[in-house]
């Protein structure tokens, strides 16, 4: 049968829809066989070919009343909006609608007259999905709906009427009929339902996008081979194999749809798991662990949910953490839920609802899973309880997501997530205000100090989360949210302590999670907590004790993580605790854990790090144990000898731990570590292990043995990871059939390499064996997946052959002595990686073959003089050939995707003998096609001296040089080639210096301009591999200009993480005119780089220098006022030690032409400069995050000033209390986050020229100038004004002819604006909770603002009025402002 077939049985249901003798059709059959993707088919076919006019889909998997079916029908007539319908603009009008609430009589009138219509000609089928789930074929309401739809579907038509005119409706029902209450009688025909064949499952795969994966060779034969081993599949199953056979459409990943398909048979069923992990974009942990819970679940009763709520609690108990803003977690929410649809883990089955598909979870999820922990725990304590009616319909708006509003419906916010990125924390105050109803609240890196003074009035709510709110130093009004039920206080380190009676009206809270908070204790009312069921105090490093939880009886989980200072826990066993299933105590000073007996339900245990701990009690109760970590604990012993009867137990980890042996029995754990355990010396069998997959040795420095019938029984391990240990005779692999890593690195005393059996191991890393002297000459012949062989630095007399592994990714075979021929890479045309430094190689074979290579690394073949031909190599990326023989380099030009180039130490090359390396102009004359090269970031060239001894048979040398100039080089940065990428030429420091003592004028004065870089060289196994990474190339221009440093700008030179100033850097530094300082160590001060280097200086930028206090010396000899004096840029920041500018009273002269000055993150520095005096010149001033500066300028007794400054920003300095100085020629003014400043600026000297006046969160501002009179100060120049949260302005002042812009939030007593700008263009106020009027005092109420385009009046609940008329707008957002009368001209 093939997809005729299925085209057939569709055409034949709708055949029999057709007769006047059936009015009912049901699909019955067990669960995927296909019923709702056939009511899709037969649905759409009866629209398209004009059977019906109407089709309506009602799943029967959501309980339904007869309101929510009607307005399910609605949405489907297009008589209301669906969700995703439902725009900005359509929410506000609905916020701002007075209307009254739409009824159940009004819906059922809109539904009569689209049914009636006149169109409605052929009829109207109903789709009842899944039916006997939650709802039933002739429920009550259910049935009252469908008659209702038949009595105003009548039309007099004879061609589609029955007899008495009346026409029939028609329903075609999915079920299961486990009951078999369906059956072929009166006008109901029962269709049984079966499997898709194998022929109709290829015929479906075969349509669409997928069809082109089967002209791939051996796709059809594997995908056959893997449908014949069930009896047929289900559509949803051969959607999600279409969906796999999707992303592997290349001939290279064959091999991945190959194991996909095989590891994705589970007998029975698709295993989702590593179907996910196959093909798809990473889906999150926690999020697949929240699919294998078996019990509570955040899908409810109802058994679906709206994909807006299903992201918000994706974000509540923080599985799309960590994350920029709302928006961008949202965005990731979406993604994944859309993955989980295509892998039929999930279906819509109404108006954006969604419904977890049957048998698609994911049993025992491995690693992060087999049960997991949620932040809140939502799924298991709230889901189940009577008050509990889900988060609900929500959206993302405006940054947050809130609460959806219904069609025509008013009702208030109940939800809302918020984050700083869209709200500001005096905004807070009057947004809560506005919305007491809330029920679920969620704040995300806010910066507040406090909670908003409203947040008593929140009588109503129930989700309480305050995530990474760094700044938060108290949370004392939560103390009064009495209902309360899940709280979160996470990642706000400022907390110092909390009341005692905190919690005592919480009464139902059931979840509470404290995380990263600076506590000693936990107040009293904790302990009466009754209802707790989800207890999370991670990361409470100052936790000193915690009492008795012996009233918390309902606890599942307890996690302790990271209570660095607690010293026991307060129960001597787990009786009280009966329905505990998560215990982490990792990380702790606790010496014992309790006993364990009376804890059945207890499935994960961990005391990782626990290092005062030294015994593990029994655990033979506990049966249901999935996951035992006591890594990196102090436990030597275990009081069970056998674990065989915690036979759930899938993760046992013991490493870092100093056991001498194990249980005879562990269990049956699928994952087993033993990393860095260096007490153990033997592996004896143990029992019950045929279960394992991963077994993890690494590190256990001193095991010497492992016994020979170890491996015997391991069918089913995947991986085994013996690095590090000292083991010199591996037992028999040949069990291992299933073996995908063989991980075998630096076991220095292994000798010789097992028969490998595992025709699926896919990795093999030999890495630094340095004992290993054989491997046999068959070893690698049957293993055709595999994809990485590592024999680096290995010892072996004879390579094997390797002329079989046509599918390696990654070779690397360097140092390896013995080996020669080359002539097996041509058969290896899979190859990404191929490296063969420091070996005896003298030639390579034709490259033609390897069209996917991306990395050639060659370093250090000693003996190789010629290379094949490059040109073919296009995904070539990086090319080393530093330290070979070569006296001529192939024609590069054509590689274009060449990012590295490394020919340092190539001093045979014939091609650079004559040229001119050293062309500070860049690339474009370098041979051999360099020039070409638009990809490149990298390049390194040779030097020519004859230092290069010719290798011979017996060893390979390295290249010699002095150690004073191996730790250091210097790159220039091409910037002259014209549509090029910018490129990096690298040379060591000697190179360079001989350079320039031959050629001394390339860097004086007169040269133009050049960009250099020094950086530091790692000295690694004799080679030299750069520290300057790619990551600071990349948009290098743009990170320039935001330091107002312009590329065209002249001699720059660049220092870059120096721990030491090396000799022969100041040749390059005299000449400087611009230096940046990047983590540079050495540099405390400017007499570090060199008296004479710093006179001519015009730039400078520090960044990262920890060690620098001082910018100028001036106890130094040398006169401290020539320091600087040519100095116009200053740029410093995050400077952690920086006291001051300077260390003692410092002349006239060193900063005297300095035009802009930025300090950024100096959190010791007290004042800017002493006086103003030594600023004349300064234009430009930004100062910010320097918490502990009081003023600009440290002499409080003179009148500073600044005459050409022209911009000044002053941002977060928590302590500033004042500006003080005069600016005549300032043009821009911002300043935000200073909580200390009392006012800007002085009525006396008020700065006519400013244009600009931005201010934002300053709490104590209570006036803008200092000294105002009862009449407004005049600028005449002033076009844009924003102050936001300034709770204590009372008055602006300030009058301007010219301003187009003005924009208020958060000003709480602020009542009026009392000036109108004329020609404004912008008016935003906000959450001005006494502004009664924004301008007064016109003298005619009829002034319209002509040029005003776009108003935004958001939570003003006093304002009456403007003051004006207002032309028509462009754009108006007015809401809460309930007695403002608009008066429209």
């Amino acid at each position: 049968m093939d997809q005729n077939s299925v085209e057939l049985q569709a055409k034949e249901i709708l055949k029999l829809l057709k007769e006047k003798h059936v009015s009912t059709i049901v699909l019955s059959g067990k669960s995927g066989t296909g019923k709702t993707w056939m009511a899709r088919k037969v649905g759409l076919l009866a629209v398209t070919n004009e059977r019906v006019d109407i089709m309506l889909w009602i799943s029967l998997s959501v309980r339904h009343d007869e309101m929510s079916l009607y307005e399910h029908i609605a949405r489907q007539l297009s008589l209301l909006s669906t969700s995703a319908e439902l725009e900005i603009d359509d929410i506000e009008q609905v916020q701002n609608d007075n209307g009254k609430e739409e009824t159940l009589d009004d819906l059922k009138g809109k539904v009569q007259k689209k049914l009636s219509a006149s169109n409605v000609l052929r009829g109207i089928l109903v789709i009842l999905d899944d039916d006997g789930n939650k709802m039933k074929e002739g429920d009550r309401d259910l049935q009252q709906v469908l008659q209702f739809i038949r009595q105003n579907a009548y039309q007099p038509s004879m061609e589609v009427a029955d007899g008495d005119g009346q026409q029939k409706l028609k329903v075609l029902i999915t079920s299961r009929n486990e009951d078999t209450r369906h059956q072929t009688r009166g006008d109901k025909e029962v269709i049984d339902m079966k499997r898709l064949t194998p022929e109709m499952s290829i015929s479906l795969l075969k349509q669409g996008a997928v069809a082109k994966v089967f002209e791939i060779s051996g796709v059809e034969i594997l995908v056959k081979n893997f449908i014949d081993k069930k009896e047929g599949l289900t559509p949803g199953e051969v959607a999600l194999l279409a969906n796999l056979l999707n992303y592997h459409q290349h001939d290279s990943k064959v091999q991945d749809l190959q194991q996909a398909l095989e590891e994705a048979w589970g007998g029975d069923d698709y295993n989702y798991t590593l179907l996910l992990s196959s093909g798809y974009e990473r889906v999150s942990d926690g999020i697949l662990v929240d699919f294998s819970w078996q019990g509570s679940h955040f899908f409810g009763d109802h058994g679906s949910i709206h994909y807006g709520e299903l992201i918000s609690y994706w974000i509540l108990e923080g599985y799309l953490s960590p994350f920029n803003s709302l928006e961008e977690a949202y965005e990731e929410g979406h993604r994944i839920l859309m993955q989980l649809m295509y892998c039929q883990m999930l279906k819509e089955v109404s108006d954006d609802f969604l419904q977890m598909v049957s048998g698609t979870v994911l049993i025992n999820y491995h690693r992060q899973g087999y049960g997991g922990i949620a932040n809140l725990g939502l799924a298991n304590v709230l889901v189940n309880g009577n008050d509990w009616h889900g988060i609900g319909k929500v959206t993302l708006m405006d940054g947050m997501i809130r609460t959806l509003v219904n069609h025509k419906k008013v009702q208030p916010l109940k939800v809302l997530l918020l984050d700083g990125s869209c709200l500001s924390g005096q905004h807070l105050n009057s947004l809560l205000l506005n919305n007491q109803e809330l029920q679920i609240l969620g704040l995300f890196c806010l910066r507040i100090i406090s909670l908003p003074r409203c947040f008593c009035y929140l009588k109503k709510l129930n989700v309480l989360v305050l995530r990474d709110c760094d700044f938060l130093e108290k949370i004392d009004e939560i103390a009064e949210l009495m209902t309360i039920t899940v709280l979160e206080v996470s990642g706000s380190c400022l907390i110092e302590s909390i009341p005692d009676n905190f919690f005592q009206q919480m009464t139902q809270l059931r979840s509470l999670h404290f995380s990263d908070l600076q506590i000693k204790v936990l107040p009293k009312s904790f302990y009466d907590l009754t209802e707790l069921r989800w207890l999370i105090l991670k990361g409470l490093s100052h936790l000193t004790e915690l009492k008795s939880l012996k009233k918390c009886q309902k606890l599942m989980v307890v996690d302790l993580s990271g209570a660095a200072s607690l010293p026991t826990f307060p129960e001597k066993n787990l009786k009280s605790l009966p329905k505990l299933q998560t215990l982490n105590l990792s990380n702790t000073k606790i010496k014992s854990l309790p006993i364990l007996h009376e804890t059945k339900e207890l499935t994960h245990l961990s005391v990782s790090g626990c290092r005062n701990m030294d015994r593990l009690p029994s655990i033979r109760s506990l049966t249901n144990m999935q996951v035992l970590d006591i890594s990196w604990s102090a436990i030597m012993d275990f009081q069970d000898k056998s674990f065989e009867i915690n036979s759930s137990l899938k993760i046992l980890d013991l490493s870092g731990t100093a056991i001498p042996s194990l249980p005879f029995n562990i269990g049956k754990p699928r994952e087993f570590y033993l990393k860095n355990c260096s007490e153990i010396k033997y592996m004896n069998c143990v029992e019950s292990s045929e279960e394992l997959e991963i077994v993890d040795f690494s590190g256990a420095c001193n095991l010497v043995k492992i016994e020979g019938k170890f491996f015997e029984c391991l069918e089913n391990l995947r991986v085994l990871n013996l690095s590090g240990t000292k083991v010199k005779d591996l037992p028999s692999l040949s069990a291992l059939h299933n073996l995908r890593q063989l991980l075998l690195s630096c076991s220095l005393n292994l000798e010789k390499l097992p028969r490998l059996a595992s025709s699926k191991l896919e990795e093999l890393d030999l890495s630094g064996c340095k004992a290993m002297t054989m491997i046999e000459d068959k070893s690698f012949e049957h293993l055709p997946r595999l994809r990485r062989l590592v024999l680096s630095q290995i010892k072996i007399v004879h390579l094997p052959e390797l002329n079989s592994l046509s599918n390696l990714e990654e070779l690397n075979l360097s140092g390896v002595k013995s080996f020669t021929g080359t002539d097996f890479i041509e058969h290896m045309s899979k190859l990404q990686v191929l490296n063969l430094s420091e070996t005896l190689l003298k030639e390579l074979p034709a490259l033609t073959n390897l069209k996917s290579l991306k990395h050639l690394f060659l370093r250090g073949c000693g003996q190789l003089e010629v290379l094949p031909v490059l040109e073919v190599l296009h995904n070539l990326e990086t090319l080393d050939l530093s330290q070979t023989a070569l006296r001529q380099l192939p024609f590069v030009g054509s590689l274009s995707n060449l990012h590295k180039l490394l020919l340092s130490d190539c001093s045979k090359l014939e091609n650079f003998k004559n040229h001119k390396l050293l062309d500070m102009s860049g690339v474009e004359n370098l041979p051999c096609g360099i020039s070409r090269l638009t990809q490149l970031q990298h390049l390194a060239l040779p030097s020519m001296k004859e230092d290069i001894q010719a290798a011979d048979t017996s060893e390979v040398t390295s290249w010699k040089q002095k150690p004073s100039a191996s730790h250091w080089s210097f790159s220039v940065v091409d910037r002259t080639v014209p549509n090029t990428s910018r490129s990096l030429l690298s040379y060591n420091g000697s190179l360079f210096l001989e350079f320039l003592d031959s050629n001394p004028s390339v860097l004086d004065s007169t040269s133009n301009h050049f960009h250099l870089f020094v950086h530091p060289t790692e000295v690694q196994n004799g080679a030299r591999d750069m520290l300057f990474h790619r990551d600071e190339l990349v948009f290098r221009d743009v990170y320039l200009l935001t330091r107002h440093c312009s590329k065209s700008q002249g001699r720059l030179v660049e220092i870059h993480h120096l721990s030491a100033f090396s000799e022969g850097i100041e040749a390059v530094l005299h000449n400087a005119e611009y230096i940046f300082l990047f983590d540079s160590l050495f540099f405390k001060s400017f007499s570090d780089l060199g008296a004479g280097n710093i006179k001519t200086l015009k730039g400078c930028w520090i960044e990262g220098c920890e060690n620098m206090e001082f910018i100028i010396e001036t106890s130094d000899l040398v006169d401290s006022s020539e320091r600087g004096i040519a100095l116009e840029i200053l740029w410093i920041s995050n400077a952690s030690s920086l006291r001051s500018m300077y260390s003692e009273n410092l002349r006239l002269g060193s900063f005297q032409n300095l035009k802009c000055l930025y300090l950024d993150c100096c959190p010791k520095l007290l004042s800017v400069f002493f006086s103003s005096h030594l600023l004349q010149m300064l234009e430009i001033l930004h100062v910010r995050f320097c918490e502990d500066l009081v003023a600009l300028f440290g002499d409080d007794v003179e009148e500073h000033e600044l005459p050409n400054l022209r911009t000044l920003r002053l941002w977060e300095l928590p302590k500033l209390k004042s500006i003080g100085c005069i600016m005549p020629s300032l043009q821009s003014l911002e300043v935000g986050e200073c909580p200390m400043l009392g006012h800007m600026l002085s009525s006396r000297h008020v700065p006519e020229k400013l244009e600009v006046l931005k201010v934002r969160n300053c709490s104590e501002l209570g006036n803008l100038l200092e000294g105002l009179t009862s009449e407004n100060c005049k600028l005449p120049h002033l076009a844009e004004v924003h102050l936001w949260g300034l709770p204590k302005l009372t008055r602006i002042g300030i009058e301007s002819p010219l301003m187009r812009s003005l924009e208020i939030g958060d000003c709480s007593v602020l009542l009026h604006v009392s000036y109108m700008p004329e020609n404004l263009e912008v008016l935003k106020v906000r959450f001005c909770d006494n502004l009664e009027a924004i301008f007064v005092g016109m003298t005619s109420e009829n002034f319209i603002l002509q040029s005003l385009h776009t108003v935004h009046l958001w939570g003003l609940p006093k304002l009456v009025g403007i003051g004006a008329r207002l032309p028509p707008l462009q754009k108006s957002i007015i809401r809460d402002c309930p007695k403002l009368a608009l008066p429209v001209s």
